[in-house]
């Protein structure tokens, strides 16, 4: 069996997939408006090697909304500005790294979103959203245990810190 894996680009807000080395989809989502990072409350998306520690809403009706990882009722297709429940499937995620172990604590999921419109943009709440039907192809790829990593955006040279300049003595 070729091992799966799922690499988050921030900076493109892409999800490729891969089976061994072969690519075998691409998806648009959103990670955190906040950016990335590891603090509590953050609202921030953890970067670094996570991976698949639970999976819940297998069979689940597309547009299922989940509260605390229990069905509650169906979305009804309108997106509202100032709601993001957390819909279709949940790929509950755990840190693999000093950096991300707080992770599962911090109930990061990949998920389904009520704002399919913005995937492409930096949007959640931390988590990594998909579209509805994306969620549903990526929940049936990866198993528990499977990898997800999620890439920084590549630092600019111009943005990079070089330190003091070399002086002569």
């Amino acid at each position: 069996m070729k091992p799966k894996i799922l690499i988050i680009d921030v900076e493109q807000q892409k999800a490729r997939f891969y089976e061994g080395k072969r690519l075998k989809e691409v998806f648009n989502i959103s990670t955190a408006k906040n950016g990335l990072g590891s603090i509590e409350g953050s609202n921030c998306t953890p970067a670094g090697i996570l991976r698949v520690a639970e999976k819940i809403g297998a069979g689940a009706p597309l547009g299922t909304i989940f509260k605390d990882r229990a069905a509650v009722g169906l979305w009804d297709g309108r997106e509202r500005e100032n709601e993001s429940p957390i819909l279709t499937r949940i790929l509950w995620l755990e840190g693999t790294e000093p950096s991300n172990q707080n992770t599962h604590e911090r109930f990061i999921y990949l998920h389904g979103t009520s704002h399919e419109s913005k995937l492409g943009t930096p949007n959640s709440q931390g988590c990594i959203a998909f579209a509805n039907d994306d969620i549903i192809k990526v929940f049936n790829a990866l198993q528990v245990g499977d990898v997800v990593k999620v890439v920084p955006p590549k630092l600019k040279a111009s943005q990079a810190r070089l330190g003091p300049p070399n002086r002569a003595p």
